[in-house]
């Protein structure tokens, strides 16, 4: 039996919310998980499911804005995605936040 119909599929990132205000910081950085997540060529490991891949690290980066409890905090975020200088550093970007900040939950 194939493990592929046990894990669900990550729900894209919606348009930025109307409360991003264009050419913020804040509406910036959401484009740039966008453009990020758009750009990423999503690839299925069966060795390691949980490995973190691309696609999953723009939607991690693009949600934490949407949902960061406090402006500070998206504002925040949003500076160290647009001093993100390319698509690995994004992905490390998420990473950080991944282990320290989501997994810690588990």
């Amino acid at each position: 039996m194939s493990n592929e119909g046990l894990f669900l599929k990550p729900t894209p990132l919606p348009p930025a919310p109307s409360s991003f205000l264009p050419s913020t910081v804040l509406y910036n950085a959401y484009e740039r998980c966008l453009n990020y997540e758009a750009e990423t060529v999503e690839t299925t490991s069966t060795q390691n499911p949980d490995q973190l891949r691309p696609l999953i690290a723009a939607r991690i980066l693009g949600y934490l804005l949407l949902h960061a409890p406090m402006e500070e905090g998206r504002i925040f975020l949003s500076e160290e995605i647009m001093a993100c200088l390319d698509a690995r550093a994004m992905f490390d970007l998420a990473r950080v936040y991944n282990d320290n900040l989501i997994r810690i939950c588990e």
